[in-house]
């Protein structure tokens, strides 16, 4: 079943309980109106019987003839009946033998209440109802007994409920109709959307739903399809570009290594020549195996993430770890470590520097921002590590005066094997700052590039263009 549908009977069930519980109010209003009616009706011609009958002497032949018009039609079933106190019939309305009519409506406990209250007796039978009056004449107490059915009152009240019933059934049907079209126009803009989600698939996933007025739930609705929808765009462009790239990484060691072995089969190699040739091949093999050793960690830390470990780790571990590694590859860089904090950081030395992390990752993320500072700079220059504390983040800033990234390339720089051109020449995979991106933004963090190459100033000192790249992390992760 269709939410139309759904929506379509649900409506036609709400409504339909609501009319059906109208008709059955005003059934039962009818009914207590008839039922009222009827008794006020039956204890008017008991006492109309009792004034005629007991009083019968007082009145002038005019007043007697509107009594009587007063009682000009019988009621189906009707009994009218005057008693003593005793239950001794005064007059009666009916053929039956004194003996019938007291076995018929004597009622003690009814006879008494009557008496004592003074006040009108009810009794509901199956098919009539009947009242008893107490009535007062010269001093003398009687009881009077009216008894009837009424047929025209049940008659009417039986119309009314068909007609009631009536138009229920078919207010069912109309209110289903509307509920059908309301429905239609309430989840139009669903279709719309539905539609327009079917023409989206890869070739076209810059498309995007209509988001209506911008407003409602269903706009709100459109608005997380498409920010899904842009997810899914980004993740695409990324994998494309990240088959491109991976590809002509890998591609550059094996043609190397194809062509090495080619050139060294084509002729007759002396010893030594030979030795080198492996030599060139074991450098592509080695680079190709970073290259894949990259892969992985990337892969890695993109599954990890999702549930990342809470430990505590201090940063500043971490970061002596890592100069401490990028010191034994790069022996000829002159690394300066830095610890600063301020008047809002905690006093403790010993609770500095510690945060909620993964170390591992955080150890590779600083390892690779020292590995690129020491990479694009020349040997003997100086790279620079500053630690810093606050109240709520620690930031590590690695600066070095290297060649500098010019400022349309830094905003890409963190795209898995986005490599500059002009700086292939350098041995590099593409993946660290990628890597590193991630796992910063796992923990919370921000990763800021600043870059400043020697084309973009004026000929200074080498001191004054480079890279400073800078990651600050929380305490804790929320």
């Amino acid at each position: 079943m269709t939410i139309h549908q759904r929506l379509s009977i649900l409506f036609t069930i709400v409504v339909g309980f609501l009319l059906g519980l109208t008709a059955l109010i005003v059934y039962l209003s009818s009914s207590i109106q008839r039922e009222d009616r009827f008794i006020q009706e039956l204890r008017n011609r008991a006492i109309t019987v009792a004034d005629v009958v007991l009083r019968s002497d007082e009145f002038s032949e005019q007043e007697l003839r509107t009594i009587r018009a007063r009682f000009r039609n019988t009621l189906p079933y009707e009994f009218v009946g005057i008693f003593t106190p005793n239950f001794q019939p005064v007059f009666t309305t009916t053929w039956y033998s004194e003996t019938e009519i007291i076995r018929s409506f004597d009622n003690t406990e009814l006879r008494t209440a009557l008496l004592a209250t003074k006040r009108m007796q009810q009794v509901n039978n199956r098919d009539t109802q009947s009242v008893w009056v107490h009535f007062v004449d010269e001093g003398h107490d009687y009881i009077l007994i009216a008894k009837a059915y009424d047929e025209l009152g049940f008659q009417h009240l039986q119309n009314l409920g068909t007609i009631l019933l009536s138009v229920v059934l078919l207010s069912l049907l109309g209110v289903y109709g509307i509920g059908w079209w309301f429905a239609g126009k309430a989840l139009a803009p669903v279709e719309q959307m539905i539609s327009e989600a079917d023409t989206i698939s890869v070739r076209n996933l810059s498309q995007r739903l209509s988001e209506g007025n911008g407003k409602d739930e269903l706009s709100h609705f459109a608005r997380t399809f498409n920010q899904l929808f842009a997810r899914l765009d980004h993740a695409f462009h990324s994998q494309k570009l990240f088959v491109a790239n991976s590809s002509h990484e890998l591609r550059t060691p094996l043609t190397s290594m194809i062509g090495t072995v080619d050139i060294a089969l084509s002729l007759d190699r002396t010893e030594d020549e030979y030795r080198k040739t492996l030599y060139s091949i074991r450098d592509d093999m080695e680079r190709l195996k970073g290259l894949v050793s990259n892969l992985l960690l990337f892969s890695k830390a993109e599954a990890e993430l999702a549930e990342l470990p809470r430990t505590e780790v201090y940063l500043d571990h971490i970061v002596y770890r890592a100069v401490e590694d990028i010191t034994y590859r790069y022996p000829t860089r002159n690394i300066h470590v830095t610890l600063l904090t301020n008047h809002h950081a905690t006093q403790d030395a010993d609770t500095t520097w510690r945060l909620i992390g993964h170390e591992d990752l955080l150890f590779i993320a600083v390892l690779n921002i020292l590995d690129n500072a020491c990479k694009y700079s020349q040997p003997d220059t100086s790279i620079f590590v500053e630690l810093s504390a606050t109240s709520d983040a620690l930031s590590c800033t690695i600066r070095d005066h290297g060649m500098g990234i010019s400022e349309k390339h830094i905003a890409l720089l963190t795209q898995p094997f986005y490599r500059i051109e002009e700086q292939r020449s350098v041995q590099g995979s593409g993946i660290g700052l990628a890597l590193v991106h991630t796992i910063i933004l796992a923990h919370h963090g921000t990763l800021t590039i600043e870059s400043t190459t020697a084309s973009q100033t004026q000929p200074t000192p080498q001191s004054d263009y480079g890279t400073t790249v800078c990651i600050t992390l929380p305490y804790g992760m929320t």
